[in-house]
């Protein structure tokens, strides 16, 4: 245990600052989470859809689709007795999907690459008959036809998962890891709070946060702590992580010896923070009455223009049975609405029949639907939100037909449910590429933690190892050892 009982504050509720919390406490530290959202996840939490008929609510994951579980300080998370029973495998049917249905599994993509991997380019391009006859449904043999399957890939925008032999891990069934994890270990969260500014003073950090929940006839009031620490765990490098670095080195008080030599790679890192920015990523969020008949759980569409990746979701550990939407914790003051109660759910995998299912659009399409919804300009309209849905819904049918035809399948029932999310900074897909999964700045008692930040990759694998770095760098100020 530290000798320090240190108060950290700890900006951002996704993965990357629910470990760094979780872990924090864990040491005995107090931790203080700030999050906007209503529970803790963010691209990584499950969201339930109310279909508004006589069926219990959907469940979708919306944004992170999966966890690979690899590296060994991610490993050891998952297995550690506060991850107990909140992760499970997902044993799903995945592979390229080409226009006509035909599905080249993943198995065939691992043993036809040879170890190789694929060079990935975000460019999507249409499909061609040079792609291959596996691609377009034609049943092709073992050896070199699959390997002929994969020409012309090259272009193809695809999950890196396709290329490693490893687990992939979702919520276990009726689990919020994220809120789990830190409920477990007691650490104080701010649902519903927005940081509006964070100082660096004689005493310590000065936080600043409002609530973003409504307030009857009134302005949410500015609160103001002090915490001895501070992880900056946001998504993004150009909001407040550039803020607060901007504001240090604007001031020559904060210029101390320790941090002088430094000064001319902070300034020229400040600058890649606020020029940094994700690529927007519009989710659709669909279900199915029946059963569609595809062959596959998840796959990445080749040659489509609109979408990236489809998934049923329908297909992940658990089964829904029929009434068991459970109200766990009421949020706020009485009397009080549906967005401040958090539900669990049993599972996924649903008594009645329904299928869900999740697909991201293409980068292509989320700048086209963007340019008609822009993020500074809030919450789009709803009627932009309908077009999006019904464009993304129409592909993802078209897709589904095929795969089924390929499969002796007619697929003639439409989707009963529709719905498309706008992620405003949704994937880190231009990383700043650091060798450092966080970084930290002990002089002024602060880290700054992401995946924007490049290291793995990126994605959600590279947000939960720079938490973990980010709680270690901390826990490091005040203890000789590393927490995991």
């Amino acid at each position: 245990m530290p000798a320090v009982a240190s108060r950290v504050a700890v900006v951002g509720g996704g993965p990357c600052g629910s470990v760094a919390a979780t872990m924090l406490r864990a040491m005995g530290l107090q931790v203080k989470l700030f999050d906007k959202g209503e529970r803790l996840g963010g691209r990584a939490s499950t969201r339930l859809a109310e279909s508004g008929g006589a069926l219990t609510a959907l469940s979708f994951d919306h944004g992170a689709q999966f966890l690979r579980a690899s590296h060994p300080a991610i490993q050891r998370l998952v297995h550690s007795p506060l991850a107990k029973d909140l992760f499970a495998p997902w044993e799903g049917r995945f592979g390229i999907l080409g226009p006509r249905g035909g599905l080249l599994p993943i198995q065939v993509v691992r043993t036809s690459l040879g170890g190789g991997g694929l060079v990935r380019d975000r460019t999507p391009r249409a499909a061609s008959a040079e792609d291959g006859p596996a691609v377009y449904g034609v049943e092709g043999g073992e050896g070199d036809d699959d390997a002929d399957a994969l020409q012309g890939l090259a272009e193809l925008d695809f999950c890196s998962f396709l290329e490693r032999d490893e687990q992939l891990l979702v919520s276990a069934p009726g689990a919020q890891p994220w809120q789990e994890l830190c409920e477990r270990t007691d650490v104080e969260i701010a649902h519903s709070t927005s940081v509006v500014d964070a100082t660096r003073g004689p005493s310590g950090w000065v936080v600043r946060s409002q609530s973003t929940m409504p307030q009857a006839g009134s302005l949410s009031e500015t609160k103001e702590e002090v915490f001895d620490q501070l992880v900056l765990a946001t998504h993004s490098s150009s909001g407040l992580a550039s803020q607060v670095l901007g504001s240090l080195l604007s001031d020559p008080q904060h210029a101390s010896q320790e941090m002088t030599p430094f000064l001319p790679a902070l300034s020229e890192l400040l600058t890649k923070f606020q020029n940094h920015e994700n690529d927007p990523v519009f989710t659709l969020l669909a279900a199915y009455p029946s059963p569609t008949g595809v062959p596959f759980d998840a796959a990445v569409p080749h040659g489509c223009d609109k979408l990236r990746w489809i998934c049923r979701d329908s297909s992940k550990p658990g089964t829904l049975q029929r009434g068991s939407l459970l109200l766990i914790t009421v949020h706020g003051q009485w009397p009080i609405s549906a967005r401040h109660v958090r539900y669990v759910i049993a599972g996924r995998e649903r008594e009645d029949g329904v299928e869900c299912w999740v697909a991201h659009c293409s980068r292509a399409a989320a700048l086209q639907y963007i340019a008609a919804a822009p993020v500074a300009a809030g919450r789009p309209p709803r009627q932009v939100m309908e077009n999006v849905a019904g464009e993304m819904g129409d592909a993802l049918h078209l897709w589904l037909q095929a795969a089924a035809r390929s499969n002796g399948h007619v697929l003639e029932e439409k989707p009963i449910f529709l719905r498309a999310h706008r992620w405003g900074s949704g994937l880190a897909t231009a990383p700043l590429g650091l060798s450092e999964p966080a970084l930290s700045f002990e002089p002024w008692n602060l880290v700054v933690a992401g995946d924007y930040l490049g290291y793995d990759d990126g994605m959600l694998e590279g947000a939960l190892l720079s938490g973990l770095e980010a709680a270690n760098r901390v826990a490091g100020w005040a203890s000789d050892s590393d927490i995991i």
